[in-house]
């Protein structure tokens, strides 16, 4: 199965992160999505995350934040050694 980017752009979107996999939860339904069918997550800025949610997505996965039109704001990555 290909790999599918996952756009989570509703500010009332809520995230619960596990091992395997994370759940996300909206005002109508809730879906449980695995880690291995991401290749990366574009998480809308106004979604109510706080920074430990943030770096465990992205130990998993590529993350990015976009603004309200879908317009790219940052990448969300640890800093390492090389990059600084």
């Amino acid at each position: 199965m290909k790999k599918q980017i996952l756009i989570l752009k509703q500010s009332a979107t809520g995230l619960i992160v596990h091992q395997e996999h994370m759940e996300i939860i909206t005002p109508k339904e809730s879906y449980i999505v695995a880690y291995r069918h991401i290749d990366a997550i574009y998480l809308n800025k106004a979604i109510r995350v706080d920074i430990g949610t943030c770096y465990a997505l992205s130990q998993k996965v590529a993350l990015y934040l976009i603004d309200h039109n879908g317009y790219l704001l940052a990448e969300l990555k640890e800093v390492t050694d090389e990059t600084v």
